[in-house]
């Protein structure tokens, strides 16, 4: 999840989110596509995870989930599939900085979701399908 946009950032705040082992703000810098001179401000918002967009529609009840129209682009963390799997983490903005809230999602696929706690993907399954 990305780094708070405003406060004191540290060294491993930066460390655990570049994922680098390395405590120099110099090396996490590079790891991160930023160039000099570093700055621990340039962390603000940061994230390390590349998130893929997808098109959806809450709707809070499972009865009427399919029934929705697509309108809003949210964002999962599998970039190996277009649309959320079990298990994935889904997201109301491209940085990862908020969840998607719990409830049931249809997806531009024709499938539908239910998303828990933290924006954790419980399942997926095509709509007709209880």
């Amino acid at each position: 999840m990305a780094l708070q946009s405003s406060g004191s950032i540290s060294i491993s705040q930066i460390k655990a989110e570049v994922g680098g082992t390395s405590s120099s703000l110099r090396s996490l810098s590079a790891g991160a596509g930023k160039s000099a001179p570093d700055g621990m401000q340039e962390f603000y918002g940061y994230s390390h995870i590349t998130l893929t967009s997808f098109s959806a529609s809450i709707n809070s009840n499972f009865g009427a989930v399919c029934s929705e129209s697509i309108v809003t682009t949210y964002y999962h963390d599998d970039p190996t599939f277009n649309y959320p799997v079990s298990n994935n983490t889904v997201y109301l903005n491209s940085n990862g900085s908020s969840y998607l809230p719990a409830g049931y999602y249809k997806l531009g696929s024709g499938d539908y979701m239910r998303v828990g706690t933290s924006g954790s993907v419980m399942y997926v399954n095509p709509c007709g399908f209880p």
